[in-house]
């Protein structure tokens, strides 16, 4: 069963199927009374939170047009389900260019409880800015976030205030299983390794690159641009105040 899904579909919202750099979030509650499984695929990236708690990440590296299905355990309870999906439908050395989608279904003793295409919600996750520069000519975009909009309010049970969207089902994929063992995720002691100071240099030269401005990337164009992290990066300069290193205690 791991290289096929019984009835989940992969879902996408039809609006912003070609849109560039779109990070949506998809969630699901449940209590299951036995232990359960999650099976999942998706494009181009996603990460899964359980109750609040980081589970996994996806997809697997697989063969152009394949993708890879990876299941996480469900233990017996309550469950909300918290799956973010990034689709960048642009040209990059770190994902292909392919249509975004994502595919998940909940199995309790091999019957599927719930699955896209008819039970996960989807909304929009406007804290991320869309329309900015790439991180890197081999990646896909930066990063830059709304600060004055809480991310985490897709991790609380209300939705209020966030923007659902409705899916569309797509074709069906063709897929193979991970055959991998999944991060153990692990924690590690936070440490000190070097503190100082920022300042702000407005006279600073505003660092540029080719990847910017290479059309054929499938980029925005900087007049489109909805901030310049680089503009803020660039001016920044810091003072170090001295360099710490932790000795085997604190890496455990």
């Amino acid at each position: 069963m791991l290289n096929n899904f019984v009835l989940a579909k992969p879902i996408y919202p039809e609006s912003l199927i070609n849109e560039m750099n779109i990070s949506l979030i998809f969630k699901y509650e449940c209590n299951l009374t036995k232990k359960g499984i999650l099976k999942i695929t998706g494009n181009s990236a996603f990460r899964i939170f359980d109750n609040k708690k980081f589970l996994g990440y996806g997809p697997a590296r697989a063969a152009h047009n394949f993708y890879r299905i990876s299941e996480f355990v469900l233990e017996e309870g309550n469950h909300d389900l918290i799956i973010e999906l990034s689709g960048y439908n642009c040209n990059s050395f770190q994902y292909l260019n392919t249509e975004p989608f994502l595919q998940a279904e909940i199995l309790v003793n091999e019957e599927v409880i719930a699955y896209t295409g008819k039970d996960f919600d989807c909304y929009l996750n406007d804290t991320r800015i869309q329309k900015l520069t790439r991180f890197s000519y081999q990646r896909t975009f930066a990063e830059s976030y709304e600060m004055d909009k809480n991310y985490f309010d897709y991790f609380s049970l209300s939705s209020n205030n966030l923007t659902k969207l409705e899916c569309k089902i797509l074709k069906d994929k063709k897929y193979l299983s991970s055959n991998i063992n999944y991060p153990k995720l692990n924690k590690l002691n936070l440490f000190e390794v070097e503190n100082g100071t920022f300042e702000i240099d407005e006279n600073a030269k505003i660092y540029q690159d080719r990847y910017m401005f290479t059309e054929h990337l499938k980029i925005f164009k900087t007049s489109e641009w909805e901030i310049d992290p680089n503009d803020i990066a660039s001016k920044l300069n810091f003072t170090s105040n001295g360099k710490f290193f932790p000795n085997s205690e604190e890496l455990q």
